[in-house]
C-alpha cells in the first residue's frame, strides 16, 4: 500500500514541481523590469534590432526608387540609444502596472527626439508619457479593450498566488513523501521524487533550447520585420528563462541524491 502511495504522491510531484519553476520565472523574471533590460543590454539586442530595422527601411527605400540619404532622418532616429530608451522606460511602465504600482499603462514616446517634420505629419496630439488607451485612440487602433487592459493589472497578484499555490502543494507532497519513509531508514523516496522531477525539467530544458533555436532559425530566413524583431528579442529572453530551468532541475537532482545518504530518525531511539 505505501508503494502504490509514493508512486502517486511522486506522479503528483512532477507536474506542482513545473508549475512550482513558471510561477518562479513568472515572478521574478518575466514580471521583473531589470530582467528583461539586463537581458536585452547582455545579449547586444538593441543594436542587432537598429541594424536589422534600418535595413529593411534602407531596403525598402531602394525598391521604392527613393535615395538612402532620403530615408536618414528615420535611420538616425532607430539607434541602439534610443531604441534602448524607449524599451526600457516601457517595460518599466507596463510591469508597474502589471505589479499594481500604477492605476495606468503610461506609455513613452520620445517626442522630444523625433524631429518636427515627422512629428507634425504623424504623432499629432501624441505627448511624451501619454495613457495606453489615449494612445490608441490617437491612432485609430481597434480591438484592444478596457477589459483587455485591466487584466494586465491582475498579472502581478495572479502570480503570487500561483507561486503560494506551487510551493505549499509541493511542499506537502515532499512531506507526505517523508512521513511513508520508515524509521530508521534512508529518504529514498522522497529522493527518487526529486530527481525524476530534476530529470523532467532538465529535458523541458533540452527541448526548450532545441524548439528555441529551430524556430530562430526559420524566423531569421523570413522577410516580415515582424518576424525578423522576433527572432531578434526572443532567443536571449528565453536563454534566460531555460537557464533557471536548468538550474531548479539540476538542484532537484542534487538534493535527490543527497537524501539517499540521509536516515529517517529512528524514534525509539531518540527517545
Amino acid at each position: 500500500m505505501k508503494f502504490i502511495l509514493k508512486v502517486i504522491l511522486t506522479i503528483l510531484f512532477i507536474p506542482f514541481f513545473l508549475m512550482l519553476i513558471i510561477g518562479i520565472t513568472v515572478r521574478f523574471q518575466i514580471l521583473t523590469p531589470s530582467f528583461w533590460q539586463n537581458t536585452f543590454a547582455t545579449s547586444g539586442m538593441y543594436s542587432k534590432l537598429s541594424v536589422s530595422i534600418n535595413k529593411n527601411i534602407e531596403s525598402r527605400a531602394t525598391a521604392e526608387g527613393s535615395k538612402i540619404s532620403d530615408v536618414k532622418i528615420l535611420t538616425d532616429l532607430i539607434s541602439p540609444e534610443n531604441l534602448k530608451d524607449v524599451i526600457d522606460k516601457n517595460i518599466a511602465n507596463v510591469l508597474q502596472y502589471a505589479n499594481g504600482k500604477s492605476d495606468e499603462i503610461i506609455i513613452y514616446v520620445p517626442v522630444n527626439k523625433i524631429p518636427k517634420s515627422l512629428l507634425s505629419k504623424n504623432f499629432g496630439e501624441v505627448k511624451e508619457q501619454m495613457k495606453l488607451a489615449d494612445l490608441l485612440k490617437e491612432f485609430n487602433m481597434i480591438g484592444v479593450t478596457p477589459a483587455q487592459i485591466q487584466t494586465i493589472s491582475r498579472l502581478g497578484t495572479g502570480s503570487w498566488l500561483f507561486l503560494i499555490i506551487a510551493i505549499f502543494i509541493s511542499t506537502l507532497l515532499l512531506y507526505l513523501l517523508y512521513l511513508l519513509v520508515d524509521f530508521g531508514k534512508r529518504l529514498n523516496a522522497p529522493g527518487i521524487t526529486l530527481i525524476l522531477a530534476g530529470i523532467v525539467a532538465s529535458l523541458a530544458t533540452l527541448s526548450g533550447t532545441i524548439i528555441q533555436i529551430n524556430w530562430t532559425k526559420d524566423l531569421a530566413g523570413r522577410s516580415n520585420m515582424g518576424d525578423v524583431i522576433i527572432g531578434i528579442v526572443a532567443p536571449p529572453v528565453i536563454q534566460r528563462i531555460l537557464s533557471v530551468w536548468f538550474l531548479f532541475g539540476a538542484a532537484a537532482i542534487i538534493l535527490g541524491i543527497m537524501l539517499f545518504f540521509i536516515k529517517k530518525p529512528d524514534y525509539n531511539k531518540s527517545k
